[in-house]
């Protein structure tokens, strides 16, 4: 979506603005713009982007967030249960329209091979093929334990402002339902709720923002375990929540 310099500037001196809060805003849609990011000043903005009612908008954002979600369980293959949590319509099509024109744009470790168009995992096993000593690491609950404070500073990172970064969000994440806690085992459950309290909202299974947002946030634990594996000589990637190292040092992986 295009945003006019010009025009903008016309407009806002036709309603006031000083040169300074021009100015300011303009540097701020400057560094958006610098990174092919929609200009977004805040959300009544952003409401008006969407061609939805403000207050409607205004309440989806502020209120009980689950109840613009359906939940259901499904087995998973290594035993276990997985909550999806399917934004219904309005929310879904909001979502959509942020992972397309903000979540794909943004950069992500190219150790990265999970949920990124072009990349598969084939991609993520090419690099190991033929070492001698390959380790597998499974993150635990690995969308579950990607807070609303760590997707605000995706957000915030890519220059948006922190009352929008705050808003954008609560857009993407949920907190999960009672249910979900009782499908953990007594271990899982003990560590997991060592790490997440279970009243703040995470990342939700099935909303179209969640694979990017997960990516994005883990860019810091991709760059750390990339210094690891090359200080001890092996390779890294990640597909998901699935980390991947090798070698053919037999020694490096017990160092």
């Amino acid at each position: 979506m295009s945003f006019s310099r010009k025009k903008y500037k016309q407009e806002a001196k036709a309603l006031g603005h000083s040169p300074d809060f021009i100015k300011e805003t303009l540097e701020y849609a400057q560094i958006l713009q610098d990174q092919e990011l929609p200009v977004i000043f805040s959300t009544r903005h952003l409401s008006f982007i969407f061609a939805l009612d403000w207050e409607y908008l205004r309440k989806l954002v502020n209120s009980d967030r689950s109840y613009s979600y359906k939940f259901y369980e499904i087995q998973k293959r290594k035993g276990g249960y997985r909550q999806i949590s399917v934004p219904f319509r309005n929310l879904k099509q909001i979502q959509q329209w942020i992972n397309t024109h903000i979540l794909s744009k943004a950069a992500v470790a190219k150790e990265a091979t999970g949920f990124i168009k072009q990349r598969s995992i084939k991609d993520n096993a090419l690099p190991h093929v033929g070492k001698k000593v390959i380790l597998n690491i499974d993150l635990l609950k690995f969308f579950d334990t990607i807070t609303e404070k760590r997707v605000y500073y995706v957000f915030k990172n890519l220059g948006y402002h922190p009352n929008l970064a705050v808003d954008l969000a609560k857009l993407t994440t949920v907190t999960m339902q009672e249910e979900y806690f009782d499908t953990f085992s007594p271990f899982n459950k003990k560590l997991f709720q060592h790490i997440i309290d279970k009243n703040i909202a995470v990342l939700p299974q099935g909303a179209p923002t969640s694979p990017a947002l997960s990516n994005l946030v883990a860019k810091e634990l991709d760059r750390k375990m990339v210094e690891l594996a090359l200080r001890h000589n092996c390779v890294y990637t990640r597909y998901a929540d699935d980390m991947t190292l090798s070698t053919d040092n037999e020694a490096a992986l017990h160092a």
